[in-house]
C-alpha cells in the first residue's frame, strides 16, 4: 500500500478518498461523526454502528456466537466448518453447516441442505 504525505497550509481542501469525501473543517474525533447512508443489511447512519453492524455478521472462533440474527455466519476454528444461522421451522433458528471440511485434505464437501 502506498503512503501519502500531505501538508496544508492555512488553506480549506475537501479531501476525497474512493469517492468518500471529508469536507473541510470536519471535527471527526470519531467514526461515530462521521455519517454513512444505510445501504442493505446495514442500516446504520454512521461509520462506527456500520462497523458494529457488519462485525456482528460474521465470527471466526472455536464455540458458536450467541445473541446473533438470521444470515449470520460463524466458521468453526476447531472444525473448520462453515455454518449459517438460519430459521429452519417457524420461529426456530439453527445453526446450518455450509461447508464440511475434509480433515484428510483432498476436498471440503458443500452442504447447502434444503434452501
Amino acid at each position: 500500500m502506498a503512503t501519502n504525505t500531505v501538508e496544508v497550509l492555512q488553506q480549506t481542501y475537501t479531501v476525497e478518498v474512493n469517492n468518500l469525501a471529508i469536507p473541510s473543517g470536519a471535527a471527526i474525533t470519531n467514526a461515530e461523526s462521521v455519517n454513512s447512508t444505510a445501504t442493505g443489511s446495514v442500516t446504520a447512519t454512521n461509520v462506527q454502528a456500520a462497523i458494529a453492524q457488519l462485525a456482528k455478521k460474521q465470527y471466526s472462533q472455536d464455540s458458536a456466537p450467541t445473541d446473533v440474527e438470521a444470515g449470520t455466519l460463524w466458521y468453526e476454528t476447531d472444525t473448520e466448518n462453515l455454518y449459517v444461522y438460519r430459521e429452519v421451522a417457524p420461529g426456530t433458528f439453527e445453526w446450518q453447516t455450509l461447508i464440511i471440511s475434509d480433515v484428510s485434505g483432498d476436498s471440503d464437501i458443500l452442504d447447502a441442505g434444503s434452501y
